[in-house]
């Protein structure tokens, strides 16, 4: 069987420094859930460490609020919380649709869903 992987790196996007993993795509029993079909707004803090939901199970959308546990225990994967940090305050959108090749922004693959 295939197993989930993630890849440690360190990047920056539009003012944003993202230190943690991004998803090899390789899904050991299922994809993350589609949270909605649209980028979602986010007015962030600078400094202020946030963490991308990856599953698309959290009530928080876009946002993780730890839901992911629940779901790795059920489902035998192993999503966690995609950590990052802004350097700006200006608007970002992140992506609901969990398709993104560019977590946690949003890169329009939910228009191909």
């Amino acid at each position: 069987s295939t197993q989930s992987t993630w890849v440690p790196v360190e990047m920056r996007f539009a003012g944003v420094r993202v230190a943690a993993a991004v998803f090899s795509r390789t899904y050991s029993t299922r994809p993350p859930v589609v949270a909605c079909k649209h980028p979602l707004k986010v007015e962030p803090k600078v400094g202020k460490k946030m963490g991308w939901c990856t599953c698309g199970l959290s009530s928080k959308q876009p946002m993780c609020d730890g839901t992911h546990k629940k779901a790795n225990e059920e489902w035998g994967t192993n999503f966690v919380s995609l950590k990052f940090e802004v350097q700006s305050e200006e608007p970002i959108f992140l992506c609901g649709c969990k398709a993104t090749k560019n977590p946690p922004y949003c890169d329009g693959s939910h228009k191909d869903l």
